[in-house]
């Protein structure tokens, strides 16, 4: 896959529309060449933008095919300019998994029903309630004995389960790779952002505010060094706080095994999301 764009640049400009009304536009490029090359990016995006009316310009859909996530590359799996996968920190500081070799599935519970151990404390309802984490195993495992070509591996996730899929070759962006995530019941942004990034995605740390912290008060790039301190120092409380839980735990395995590429990024997963830790999802 195509790593992210190590170079970012951000432009302002004030723009009044054709009602007078005065705007502070403001405008990302992007490269993986140089700064300069991520400036002229940015300003090119900005005049396209201004030439279109700004932001009430009857042409609204300009900015898609969506912009790449502003993430920074953390580390690669794999040498050349196209690695097997990449890991990058999110903007709310969690790292990430993101490789097109291997199709996942994020797939969330849904929202706990009113009938069930609430009702059931005060007398309503009935103890057979459907286990909605029961439903998602039986899916998956139709999912796979229906395609016994594919490798199917599911694990737990604190909201619900992520599922890779090996020995297929659907990219991203494919209608089949759209058909494979919907059957299995992923959830429909996950699904866009898959498609619009050209690159599978998960979540390899826990979300800060379920170890007990905020979200960074710094987005990457730091506009200055001593915002890049502030970030530096949040990412070492987090890291600290993040080493008594882990992400995911292994629950299924169904169909063929991987290939050698395949199994790297598995077993890269695993470890880093702590799948057979035994310790408390986040």
């Amino acid at each position: 896959m195509k790593p992210p764009p190590a170079y970012w640049s951000r432009q302002t400009q004030e723009f009044v529309d054709r009602q007078g009304k005065h705007w502070w536009l403001t405008m990302w490029g992007w490269s993986q060449t140089s700064l300069e090359q991520a400036q002229r990016h940015a300003r090119t995006r900005l005049q396209e933008l201004i030439a279109r009316g700004g932001p009430t310009g009857a042409e609204r859909n300009w900015y898609y095919p969506a912009a790449p996530l502003r993430e920074p590359c953390l580390e690669s799996l794999g040498d050349g300019p196209e690695p097997l996968a990449v890991i990058t920190r999110n903007r709310y500081g969690a790292t990430v998994l993101n490789t097109d070799a291997v199709l996942i599935a994020d797939v969330d519970l849904p929202n706990a029903p009113k009938s069930g151990w609430f009702s059931r404390l005060f007398g309503r309802g009935t103890a057979t309630a459907e286990d909605p984490a029961d439903n998602i195993r039986e899916r998956i495992a139709t999912f796979a004995a229906a395609r016994p070509t594919l490798g199917v591996h599911s694990y737990r996730t604190s909201a619900g389960f992520r599922v890779f899929i090996t020995g297929t070759s659907a990219a991203p962006d494919s209608a089949e790779a759209e058909h494979l995530l919907r059957e299995l019941g992923s959830d429909e942004l996950y699904t866009k952002l898959c498609r619009s990034q050209h690159s599978y995605r998960a979540r390899l740390s826990p979300k800060p505010w379920r170890i007990g912290l905020s979200a960074p008060t710094v987005t990457w790039p730091a506009p200055d060094s001593e915002a890049q301190r502030r970030l530096e120092l949040w990412v070492e409380s987090y890291r600290r706080g993040a080493t008594g839980f882990s992400v995911t735990t292994r629950e299924a395995r169904f169909g063929p095994a991987p290939s050698l590429d395949e199994a790297k990024i598995l077993r890269w997963h695993d470890e880093q999301t702590g799948a057979d830790s035994n310790r408390p999802l986040a």
